[in-house]
């Protein structure tokens, strides 16, 4: 009798923790679907821009630090500028 009340109690538990499982399981999958449509909507917002819309690289040295409107970068510059005053 008292196994029997035992076992029952153990079947209780084990079929409460596999609804947790499931329930624990579709949340998992909810927030798995979130993510996904989050990174697929970023990703579809950022993939227009590509990396020279937004560093300009110099023309002579290829360094990344242009002014914007500018085709060289500082050093590249004050060169050009030694160069045009000597």
């Amino acid at each position: 009798m008292q196994r029997t009340k035992e076992d029952q109690a153990l079947t209780e538990l084990l079929n409460s923790l596999e609804r947790k499982i499931v329930e624990l399981s579709i949340k998992s999958c909810e927030v798995l679907n979130i993510f996904l449509s989050d990174t697929e909507h970023l990703a579809r917002h950022t993939s227009s821009f590509s990396s020279t819309d937004i560093i300009d690289t110099c023309n002579e040295c290829g360094d990344d630090l242009v002014a914007e409107g500018q085709s060289k970068c500082l050093d590249c510059l004050e060169k050009a500028m030694l160069v045009s005053n000597s």
